[in-house]
């Protein structure tokens, strides 16, 4: 279970709905399943991340390499959703640059900034079969993060070399999560950045608090 960083832990106590980022279920093996966020969970404000492929898409957009390449394996790790048609296939609409593409929301709280009559929860893989040919992937649109991520990378999935993403990965220090776009340095967050799996992204808030995840995971 993985919970805000802003509940703070006390023996014998259980933390709220609303404190509750999500969950990775067992198998009957013991293994990890899908990374399932709680369409409970309430944000303090805009600066604090939905879930872990969000705070990894907000530290790409701030310039960190190592975060961008944790885009893919999160997103692959994690139940996604995705407007629909009746007969359930995605709906493709436009990015701000005008690129055709399949909206994907991480987390409630972006769902509900997208006007959209039916939702389908899907994983990545199943969303791979269901994308149109030539569209690619609108991650949480008119959110804090927003990005376009090219279908063929997304559909490509992990790096066999990338770590499970999983409780542990989301173990970083506080210092790591604390790197902040510079603001002075003239760099349009707008743009791909060299290891960046992104060719668009929404512009950051001020002060983003980069550090709110990972908190208490049990």
């Amino acid at each position: 279970m993985l919970t805000s960083e802003e509940w703070r832990y006390r023996e014998g106590e259980t933390p709220p709905p609303e404190a509750i980022v999500g969950a990775w279920p067992l198998d009957a093996e013991g293994g990890l399943g899908l990374f399932e966020p709680n369409p409970g969970f309430l944000p303090s404000g805009p600066r604090v991340p939905t879930d872990p492929a969000d705070a990894a898409i907000r530290l790409a957009l701030g310039g960190d390499v190592d975060a961008a390449g944790q885009i893919v394996p999160l997103l692959w790790s994690a139940v996604l959703e995705t407007p629909v048609s009746e007969d359930g296939s995605p709906l493709v609409g436009s990015s701000p640059d005008d690129v055709p593409c399949v909206v994907v929301v991480t987390a409630a709280v972006n769902r509900a900034r997208v006007e959209a009559p039916l939702w389908r929860r899907v994983s990545a893989a199943e969303l791979v079969g269901l994308l149109p040919a030539a569209t690619d992937v609108l991650i949480n649109p008119d959110g804090p993060a927003a990005m376009r991520l090219l279908a063929d990378v997304f559909c490509d999935g992990p790096p066999p070399d990338a770590p499970q993403a999983g409780p542990a990965s989301q173990h970083k220090s506080a210092e790591e999560r604390r790197r902040l776009p510079d603001r002075d340095s003239g760099t349009d967050s707008s743009r791909p950045r060299p290891g960046h799996v992104g060719v668009w992204g929404g512009s950051l808030p001020d002060e983003v608090e980069m550090n709110s995840l990972p908190p208490h995971v049990e």
